[in-house]
């Protein structure tokens, strides 16, 4: 969440004398105002705006906010939760086919191919080191930057 409010003014005065002769009788003022405000919540002389035009608009507005960080705070915990599940599925399974992988070495060895067993030994050796390459290089990621509209 960034909260930015940027106001500016800028004033311009033409002194008569550098005015073309058809307005030399009128000196000229420009004002341009530039204001922008990100964030979550109005600024507060917006909030002090809608509260004089609706009554009670400026607290509804704080509880709407409220509500919507509530919410967003939820579903990041829900996210969590089955990013932790699915990985810890994923181990489940790994452990599961290595072992697989372990006895089928085994009966491969007590049958007498030993060669076939080396496969599986090696298939298995495989996974195991695969799955450590990839879980530590997606671990050093930087994790990605979360972009929430609070507009809506």
């Amino acid at each position: 969440m960034t909260d930015k409010h940027i106001s500016q003014t800028q004033q311009e005065t033409f002194p008569k004398n550098s005015l073309p002769e058809h307005e030399a009788a009128q000196e000229v003022i420009m004002t341009k105002v530039t204001a922008l405000h990100s964030g979550p919540l109005p600024s507060p002389e917006i909030l002090r705006a809608y509260n004089e035009v609706i009554p009670g608009s400026a607290e509804r507005i704080l509880s709407m906010a409220e509500s919507e960080q509530a919410h967003a705070h939820d579903m990041d915990k829900i996210v969590i939760t089955k990013e932790y599940s699915d990985r810890r599925l994923g181990m489940w399974f790994g452990l599961v086919a290595t072992g697989a992988f372990v006895l089928g070495a085994l009966a491969a060895l007590w049958l007498g191919a030993p060669w076939v067993s080396g496969l599986f030994v090696s298939a298995s050796a495989l996974g195991v080191i695969g799955a450590f390459i990839n879980g530590r290089s997606q671990n050093s990621k930087p994790a990605p930057v979360k972009e929430t509209d609070n507009n809506e």
